[in-house]
């Protein structure tokens, strides 16, 4: 049996040599973003829109001029988009006067080029990355070896002689945790706009979105409980927020201090205590091996206190408790612990097999079931209920997406399966949905979190998974003996072996194995060292390694897939390490035979069933190929009220160098005021456009926005210019169109996209008269866009018109005119908020607020002055 390993170690290696010299062609700059695999057309769309326009399809032109393709050829694209009006503004002479070169002669000129290969990739000198590919591979092979060979003897004789004191080690991470989050996060530079905090400002955004559609119509990547900590956390910001104010502790800052507290700096904290108590359950020099790696290894550090994009190090604390309490048989609080780690991230779930194994009589394991079943029924159940579909959203999701960063990823890269991830939540707000197989983020769109994820047929990974995942959970029965070192160790492999099958691996992940290898994998030193292995690869991988594959290809795409292989034999070698030294065939059929008893059954329907939920991040629900456009459930827009165009009946009065309004809060003595300083002079301008009867009231305090100070109201985003030393009133529906929102604005509030007309070159003047024609349609809407409330200037107010009128409802007849600023809403049959034939008006700054624009702490309610 002991040649069996070293056999398939030289198949491995030998594959991998053979596939670094022979299997592969050679790699490209853009071989990571594989674009060669995009079908004909498309290349030679993107190709002559390159050439002619500077930029790339949009994608209604991509679809205009596939057809094209399809039925007269590229040259037919080719002069389309030389008769363009935009090629021709950009190929007019500088004395206005007819091109040189005519249509007909570009078009030859771009199909010529595209033969002659100008498209074609350069191909990149890669020979130093095959090599290194393969030495990359046996290097961990040899040391993978080693840790075997150094598992089976004692490296370290006498443990007693290694220990440190729990208090010392916890207390020694603290200060350093929480000096290096202090001069990180709360010196006065940290309150400035810094790419750190772009996760945060994410979430932030999102909670705005939860307050304008509710929570159950809202989803992110995560389970439903770290949502509802987050807004949770979000709520108490403002709460603390209110009572003051200050240009600095605003609920923006005192919401990201609040949840570096929450799911990073103390979680990591205490993780380190927990493994030291646990590790005493062992031996004192494991405890002392165990806490000392787990405070000062890599990810702890990274991923614990130094960053401020992840939630792991929360679930991971509570998974290191509900293995302690199950060792030290507190069995209703490891419970308790596994469903909470669960509602914040499904991992812990894996946990649950393993305890009902390590739990001693039939009384404990009811206790376990009982509370973990409780805590997620209480989090998970009430929102499925109220929008099943949008509570699968984040599973789906996480299922959908490309097969990132992981063994998957490299078998379609190496075969050259397509890449078809269109749909709009995939595209990552800091990175975007072009890079490939090697899929980078977690930070979807806002403005897609309010349409759920739907289901789709399975791919070859999702099947993979599954069947990899349900293994796991199967050998976790197969434990011979209970004891603290072997519980730890069937946590290690449940925890391994799904990430080692899960479609994708993100490097925070590691923070959940780095405890469970250092307790569980012996001598300790030992498991000190494939700890370091595993954090090693995975910081070599990303974050050194993955941005250069992305951008310059060539050697540094073996580099990266050299990295993240070896990451998957650690994985694999933590999972036969623990199968050598823990696992029994024969208890494994005994413990099955024993669940088909009456007593058993109960308690093995249940692990099933959580074990499936476990399983549903691996479970097959989307197709490679998607649409471009997410369709809703129903064939019609949802109907709801419009936004009302006033509050009003609350007390507002006069205060020094400005006004005083609560007709927008909600609650008593708090509102907004509009007031003239050195900064801007927001009163009189208010004043000047009308005044409360053409803007409505103020709705939010001033904040900066698109660089300019800012401040919301009813009907307008009125924008200080200190050039022309007044406001200008920002084109709130330009923007919305500009950032994706246009799908939303139509299903949520019956608003059409805007037309895109030929206007290129024309004067203002006549674009103006052109548009406002466009009202000649609808005379009720004519009517309502041109006597403004307070007689203000309409084209100041509402901007021009960017629809004509459209019916845009299935179930009755409603017209539509959007315009820069705002949306009139004809009501044909009427509506209960409406007569027939009543216009109604959306508006800008409460849809500027609705969709989540503007920043969170600008729309809470200051406390209201005393009267002048």
């Amino acid at each position: 049996m002991k040649s069996v390993p070293a056999a398939l170690t030289v198949l491995i290696l030998l594959a991998a040599m053979i596939f670094a010299v022979w299997g592969r062609p050679s790699t490209s700059t853009f071989d990571i973003q594989r674009r060669d695999r995009l079908a004909p057309a498309v290349r030679f769309i993107a190709f002559a829109y390159e050439y002619l326009l500077n930029r790339a399809p949009d994608a209604d032109g991509l679809a205009t001029y596939q057809r094209t393709f399809e039925e007269q050829g590229p040259r037919a694209v080719a002069l389309e988009l030389a008769q363009s009006a935009e090629f021709r503004r950009f190929d007019r002479p500088p004395d206005g006067s007819t091109p040189a070169v005519d249509a007909q002669d570009t078009a030859t000129r771009v199909v010529a080029a595209y033969e002659a290969g100008q498209n074609d990739q350069q191909l990149a000198d890669d020979g130093f990355g095959r090599l290194s590919f393969v030495l990359l591979i046996a290097g961990c092979l040899a040391a993978l070896g080693w840790l075997r060979r150094a598992a089976t003897r004692d490296v370290l004789p006498d443990d007693s002689r290694v220990f440190l004191p729990a208090r010392y080690i916890v207390g020694l991470f603290a200060a350093l945790a929480l000096m290096t989050w202090a001069s990180s996060d709360l010196l006065l530079g940290a309150f400035g706009r810094s790419n750190r905090y772009v996760y945060i400002e994410w979430l932030s955004q999102v909670t705005a979105l939860v307050g304008a559609r509710g929570l159950a119509n809202v989803w992110t990547p995560y389970p439903q409980g770290a949502q509802d900590a987050i807004v949770g956390l979000a709520a108490l910001a403002n709460l603390l927020t209110s009572a003051g104010q200050s240009d600095i502790w605003t609920s923006f800052t005192v919401f990201r201090v609040l949840f570096q507290l929450l799911f990073l700096v103390l979680p990591s904290i205490l993780s380190v205590a927990v493994v030291s108590r646990l590790g005493l359950h062992m031996s004192p020099g494991t405890a002392t091996v165990a806490a000392l790696g787990t405070a000062f290894s890599i990810a702890p550090i990274y991923y614990g206190f130094l960053a401020a994009y992840v939630i792991d190090p929360l679930p991971v604390m509570l998974s290191l408790v509900a293995v302690w309490c199950v060792a030290t048989r507190r069995f209703a609080l490891g419970g308790l612990a596994i469903g909470a780690g669960a509602a914040l991230m499904l991992f812990p779930l894996l946990l649950l097999p393993v305890a009902l194994v390590h739990a001693d009589s039939w009384a404990a394991r009811l206790r376990i079931i009982t509370v973990s079943a409780a805590v997620v029924a209480l989090v998970f159940v009430p929102p499925a209920l109220a929008n099943f579909d949008m509570f699968m959203s984040p599973m789906r999701w996480q299922t959908a997406r490309p097969a990132w960063e992981s063994w998957y990823a490299f078998v379609n890269w190496a075969i050259r399966a397509p890449h078809e991830y269109r749909l709009p939540y995939f595209a990552d707000i800091s990175v975007g949905d072009a890079f490939g197989w090697v899929f980078w983020g977690l930070t979807p769109r806002v403005a897609t979190l309010v349409s759920p994820v739907p289901p789709a047929p399975p791919r070859w990974e999702n099947i993979v998974s599954l069947c990899g995942t349900a293994a796991v959970v199967v050998a976790c029965f197969a434990a011979r003996h209970r004891s603290s070192l072997s519980l730890v160790r069937w946590t290690l492999l449940a925890l391994a072996g799904f990430m080692f099958w899960g479609i994708g691996w993100s490097p925070q992940y590691e923070l959940f194995l780095i405890p469970f290898v250092l307790l569980g994998v012996r001598p300790a030193g030992v498991g000190l060292v494939a700890a370091l292995l595993l954090e090693g690869l995975t910081l070599l991988e990303y974050p050194v390694l993955l941005p250069w594959a992305y951008f310059y290809g060539g050697s540094s795409v073996w580099l990266m897939w050299a990295a993240l292989l070896c990451r998957y034999l650690v994985l694999g070698w933590l999972c036969v390490y623990v199968l050598q030294t823990e696992a029994s065939p024969r208890a494994l059929l005994s413990r099955l035979r024993g669940t088909s008893s009456r007593r058993g059954a109960p308690v093995a329907a249940t692990v099933l069933l959580l074990g499936a939920a476990a399983c549903v991040p691996t479970m097959p629900v989307h197709a490679a190929a998607q649409p471009d456009t997410i369709t809703c459930a129903t064939d019609s827009p949802i109907i709801r009220p419009p936004l009302s165009e006033s509050i009003g009946g609350e007390v507002d009065w006069p205060i020094a160098q400005g006004h005083y309004y609560g007709q927008t809060s909600n609650a008593p003595r708090v509102g907004f005021n509009i007031i003239n300083d050195d900064s801007a002079d927001f009163w009189t301008e208010f004043q000047r456009l009308g005044g409360s009867p053409a803007l409505g009231y103020p709705a939010s305090r001033r904040f900066m926005w698109h660089g300019q100070l800012t401040q919301v109201t009813q009907r307008a985003v009125l924008q200080w210019s200190p050039v022309a030393g007044q406001v200008e009133i920002a084109n709130v529906l330009d923007l919305l169109h500009e950032q994706g929102f246009d799908d939303l604005l139509l299903r949520f509030d019956q608003i059409p996209p805007p037309a895109e007309p030929d206007e290129v070159g024309l004067p203002f003047e006549t674009i103006a008269e052109r548009r406002l024609h466009w009202l000649d349609e609808r005379p009720a809407i004519k009517k309502k866009y041109c006597e403004t409330p307070g007689r203000a200037d309409p084209l100041l107010l509402w901007g021009l018109p960017t629809s004509q009128a459209s019916n845009v409802s299935a179930t009755g007849t409603v017209y539509v005119v959007r315009t820069q600023r705002a949306a009139f809403q004809e009501w044909v049959d009427g509506a209960p908020w409406a007569a027939p034939g009543e216009v109604t008006v959306v508006l800008a700054g409460d849809l500027a607020k609705e969709f989540g624009l503007v920043p969170t702490e600008s729309i809470v309610p200051e406390p209201a002055p005393v009267h002048l």
